[in-house]
């Protein structure tokens, strides 16, 4: 009784700990815990294997084989629980069993002194060398100190290989438990790399704990010696790396809650710069320049290292409007991928990519047509959330479900917040910035036509004024012309009759801008009229070296509009890109012509100066070109049988240089019912 009672403090101690250890996993339920856990039960099991043996019976056989194969084992499971692989856990836990069953099979065959030692040098060389393959291969990030560790191990595979050439069974097995113990202890020290209590004494307690073996290796008349009276001693660095892993798991708590703090107080800063962001894009502010400073606060307060914000012009291609953290080198990759992407891009990668949050996507490289968006040398290891080459796409939607633009965002500081809940406050700050640009241009086009309304206004009173007495200057001509006159009055009559004829046409235009005229609205074949429109440009296309591109569907549905006025609207249209053009060295001009809802989207792109005013580009008598070169009429003509035909016509300068004039003419498909009728 008196011997039970000696042997009992050990395993009562390292009981207790093990209970810590799974009071602590159901707050901690990570890979590492569940290796000590098993670790620890193992050395548990050991310190019980005495007292059992006290009592002797048939299977203490079995009894010494646990008692030299649990320290084994547990110092295998310390190795796992903290190596540097590239592994899941169930892999992790396969590799674990794959050493542990020739570990195992070797301290058995070393207990019962097996003559089998072709066995022995078997189960050797599985646990070392395979143990150096596994760490070889599945090894994340590789340094010099990865190959002094190999290089170890395999000294130690060769030493007892030597050992057992010579006969000597016990020193291998010494030599295999030093190794794992200071190969563990290696593992506290790089897995943490942090100067604390538990890393040291962790650390501190497994080198002791390989020192003891070592001796006991190498030094076997020492440990005999010492016999019995040293065993207290020997289990003293036991009972310090259980003290010690338990204060490290405290400490990763500790470290958890002071980071939930820092991220909490990162959080509040977060949202009120954003929260600063969206009440600066509810006012007055100029949006596109705006973007780079959006850009900067969701690198200085998200989770991003690099942010491209890019924008949709009146094309729908994308450009650069804002960035930050993007190399120079990086930047000019990004701008030659966006010229290539407009908004249907963007919603095709939504569609063919792995939602993240509500309204953000993680695209992988093999996704984007044009290659990885953002090349970046930053590398990852395999993450669930993240993978190298990723990044994460949050598109800018208004609330009338318009795409606008996007946001690129790359390099995560941290692949574990890549959720949706971190990502829903620059999913809000997208869509704020969306309904921003929205209403910027909903605010331009009204404020235009209220502008052109009233000059319209005022155009038509003046034409009705001007009417009346060009009416009798044509009547008092026609007139005259019955007379016999001399030649040169005759001659002067006919000038006056031919300019007053000029002035008739540019009342009708003018009214024709300011809505008083009637024209019939009919079916139209939009691919009929532009190949008609064409052919008459043709020869000024030509002639002056204009590259033309056409991106037109071969079948489009008919619109509602006068094939005639539709014909002039074109024919001004693709004329004024031509004068735009015909002065640059790059001469370029593109038709686009897409279904949008119930409208055709019809955009005439050049490759010019640009528009200098686009506040008064639709104004009649308005020109940016060279005197005696036309008189300012043609967009305004435009205006007027747009709106005349329930369309709209709207003009924007292109990104880096170039303008762009869209019209969206209404399906006949989208007629009331009794226009419809009439029509057909």
């Amino acid at each position: 009784m008196q011997e039970f009672f000696r042997h009992l403090p050990p395993p009562l101690v390292i009981g207790t700990l093990v209970g810590i250890f799974f009071s602590i996993y159901r707050h901690n339920r990570t890979s590492r815990v569940r290796f000590w856990i098993v670790a620890w039960s193992l050395i548990l099991l050991h310190f019980l294997v005495p007292i059992i043996e006290l009592h002797p019976n048939r299977f203490n056989w079995l009894i010494d084989d646990l008692d030299s194969t649990t320290l084994q084992l547990a110092g295998v499971g310390f190795i796992f629980s903290l190596a540097p692989l590239r592994l899941t856990e169930f892999a992790r836990w396969v590799c674990f069993v794959g050493i542990s069953l020739p570990v195992a099979m070797f301290s058995i065959l070393s207990t019962i002194e097996s003559q089998h030692k072709l066995l022995e040098v078997f189960c050797i060389v599985l646990a070392t060398f395979g143990g150096v393959g596994v760490y070889h291969y599945f090894c994340i990030n590789r340094d010099i100190y990865d190959n002094l560790i190999e290089g170890a191990l395999l000294v130690v595979g060769g030493a007892s290989l030597y050992q057992l050439y010579s006969g000597n069974s016990q020193a291998p097995y010494y030599a295999l438990m030093m190794a794992s113990y200071a190969l563990a202890a290696i593992f506290v020290v790089r897995h943490y790399w942090r100067y604390s209590p538990g890393v040291l004494v962790s650390s501190g307690g497994l080198l002791a704990w390989s020192g003891v073996w070592a001796c006991a290796a190498y030094f076997p008349a020492f440990m005999a010696r010492v016999g019995d009276a040293g065993t207290e001693l020997w289990n003293v660095p036991k009972f310090v790396v259980s003290f010690g892993m338990i204060l490290i798991l405290l400490e990763d708590e500790s470290i958890a809650a002071q980071s939930a703090r820092d991220r909490e107080h990162s959080l509040n800063r977060q949202v009120e710069r954003f929260a600063e962001i969206t009440s600066q894009l509810l006012g007055a502010v100029d949006v596109p320049p705006f973007c780079e400073k959006i850009a900067n606060v969701i690198t200085e307060e998200g989770n991003f290292h690099r942010v491209v914000v890019l924008l949709a012009d009146d094309t729908h291609y994308l450009h650069i409007a804002g960035h930050s953290g993007v190399s120079p080198d990086a930047l000019a990759h990004v701008q030659s991928v966006a010229a290539k992407m407009n908004v249907e891009e963007i919603t095709r990668l939504c569609h063919a990519t792995t939602k993240v949050g509500k309204n953000s996507y993680r695209v992988p490289p093999d996704k984007v047509a044009s290659g990885r968006f953002m090349p970046s040398e930053r590398g990852y290891p395999e993450h669930a959330n993240w993978r190298r080459g990723d990044e994460l796409l949050v598109p800018l939607q208004s609330h009338r479900g318009l795409s606008v633009g996007c946001f690129f965002l790359d390099d995560p500081k941290d692949v574990e917040r890549i959720t949706a809940e971190e990502l829903i406050k620059i999913e809000l700050l997208a869509g704020d910035l969306a309904v921003a640009i929205d209403r910027s241009t909903m605010q331009r086009q009204l404020v235009l036509r209220e502008k052109l309304v009233g000059v319209g206004q005022s155009v038509a009173g003046v034409a009705h004024e001007l009417n009346n007495p060009l009416t009798a200057v044509l009547g008092y001509t026609e007139l005259m012309g019955d007379y016999n006159l001399q030649p040169e009055v005759a001659r002067d009559l006919t000038i006056v009759r031919r300019e007053a004829n000029r002035m008739k046409r540019i009342i009708e235009n003018l009214l024709r801008f300011s809505r008083q005229s009637r024209t019939e609205t009919t079916r139209t074949d939009f691919n009929a009229v532009l190949t008609d429109v064409l052919t008459l440009r043709e020869y000024d296309l030509n002639g002056k070296g204009i590259k033309l591109e056409t991106t037109v569907p071969s079948y489009l549905p008919e619109i509602a509009i006068d094939q005639s006025q539709l014909k002039i609207v074109l024919s001004n249209l693709i004329g004024n890109a031509i004068d735009a053009v015909q002065e640059n060295t790059s001469k370029f001009i593109s038709v686009e012509a897409r279904e949008l809802g119930n409208k055709l989207l019809i955009s005439i792109t050049d490759s010019g100066p640009g528009i200098s005013d686009l506040n008064r580009i639709f104004d009649p008598f308005f020109t940016t070109k060279s005197p005696g070169r036309g008189m300012g009429l043609g967009l305004s003509i435009c205006y007027g049988i747009m709106r005349q035909h329930g369309g709209e016509i709207y003009a924007a300068n292109v990104h880096p240089t170039g303008a762009c004039v869209s019209i969206e003419v209404p399906m006949a498909t989208a007629m009331h019912p009794k226009q419809a009728e009439i029509l057909s």
